[in-house]
């Protein structure tokens, strides 16, 4: 049997001259194939890496030997990604769609990442190009409908230039081909009331997101009190602007941007929760009234010795936090500490005579004594 299929190879073989030639050219894309995945696990993928520099040197030899070898062609792009040389990578995918090869889903990922970071680098260099990057963000839907990241840039690339009802159409076409897209959801809300507030509030907005979402925190509060400034009535400018101002802990800019967002929008209990928040933090500082939340959380889930714990860190951050010391009281009491629970309490009254409650919680502290 071993002889009968040694010669059915062999006759194969001499049947078609060109077999040795793919042979050869499937063991080298093997061999390189094999360099790259010990490459990936110990040398950093970029250029000026001297393996890298020989791997992509193999890469161009093999496709240059066979240029429709599809595994060559493939394994070329690969590398072309891995070192992330976007414009090569794009050259090394388009010559592999157009060889006729059938592209894999983790092929027309990776061509769509190319294309994506070309429209990024389109957009964030000094000669911006804002065409362009729509054209390749389009081209990486294109390639990949699933490569979801591709269609939110251009989106927010449209909504940033003023474009609302074609960025709507895009957050549109993401929701439609997943309903449960969140961020969709958002957009095509807000870019439907973007159409009532003007261009310059939604560029201005738009390029805030676009800063809040890449972690500039201070250029995205400027951006979205600018969306204001545009039109003093657009609500998602001011929630936006009171949410960055917290999380930088401006807490001046907070209250203003969540006072603005319950004169627009009602004191819903959302918003009536944030402007009080905000307010607390104004007066007591962040920090006191973090801890001071993490103990009635703590004490409403029956944690009291965790919850006492807390409250006294926020008396501690914070020793003016009326709200603070009765707690620290009430939990005492009801831990058995009525000597800590009076001392607490006596705070409390001190710092707001007019707590009835307080006053009246001093009294039974005292009498339990």
């Amino acid at each position: 049997m071993k002889q009968v299929l040694i010669a059915v190879t062999l006759s194969l073989a001499a049947l078609s001259p060109a077999a040795p030639a793919l042979a050869q050219a499937t063991t080298s894309v093997q061999s390189v194939q094999s360099e790259r995945e010990a490459a990936l696990k110990s040398d950093p993928p970029v250029v000026a890496n001297p393996r890298w520099k020989a791997l992509i040197a193999s890469a161009e030899a093999l496709v240059q030997s066979n240029p429709q070898n599809a595994a060559a062609l493939r394994l070329r792009a690969q590398i072309y990604n891995d070192v992330k040389w976007w414009i090569k990578a794009e050259e090394a995918w388009r010559a592999l769609e157009a060889s006729g090869a059938e592209l894999t889903a983790a092929d027309r990922r990776a061509y769509a990442t190319a294309l994506q970071n070309l429209g990024y680098s389109a957009l964030t260099r000094s000669n911006r190009d804002i065409e362009e990057a729509l054209r390749y963000f389009r081209a990486a839907s294109r390639i990949d409908p699933s490569f979801v990241e591709a269609r939110y840039q251009e989106a927010q690339v449209l909504l940033e230039t003023g474009r609302t009802a074609e960025s709507r159409a895009v957050w549109q076409a993401i929701l439609q081909q997943n309903p449960s897209d969140k961020r969709a959801q958002y957009f095509v809300g807000v870019t439907e009331r973007l159409a009532d507030y003007g261009p310059d509030a939604a560029r201005n907005f738009a390029q805030g997101y676009a800063a809040y979402e890449a972690g500039d925190k201070r250029r995205a509060q400027t951006l979205f009190k600018a969306s204001t400034t545009a039109s003093a009535n657009f609500v998602e400018g001011w929630r936006y602007y009171a949410r960055t101002s917290f999380e930088l802990g401006d807490m001046a800019g907070a209250v203003e941007g969540y006072s603005k967002v319950v004169g627009l929008e009602g004191n819903n209990n959302q918003n009536a929760y944030w402007l009080k928040y905000a307010q607390e933090a104004q007066r007591y500082g962040l920090e006191g009234v973090k801890a001071y939340r993490q103990g009635y959380s703590l004490y409403s889930a029956g944690d009291k010795r965790g919850a006492e714990a807390a409250f006294v860190r926020a008396t501690q951050l914070s020793p003016q936090y009326q709200q603070a010391w009765a707690w620290l009281g009430r939990t005492r009491l009801e831990l058995g500490n009525t000597a800590g629970a009076v001392a607490a309490y006596e705070q409390a009254v001190k710092l707001d005579p007019n707590d009835a409650a307080a006053a009246y919680a001093l009294r039974r502290a005292r009498a339990a004594q």
